[in-house]
């Protein structure tokens, strides 16, 4: 059973201390770009949080994890 991984990483995104600046989806303008999708960062995490949890070894591939 592989380990599931962001799907929103874009290979041109805005890094900030090795970390991704993903989107989100709010009501409030701030330094992150606007939602347009149904899902968002914050969705994601909730979503693959359980799957993920239970592997020993969960391999980092990019920034947005």
């Amino acid at each position: 059973m592989p380990a599931y991984h962001s799907s929103l990483m874009d290979p041109d995104a805005k890094l900030i201390g090795n970390m991704a600046l993903s989107p989100i989806r709010s009501q409030f303008k701030g330094p992150a770009p606007r939602e347009t999708k149904d899902t968002d960062t914050v969705d994601e995490a909730f979503y693959y949080f359980k799957a993920n949890v239970f592997f020993k070894n969960y391999e980092i591939k990019n920034e947005a994890k």
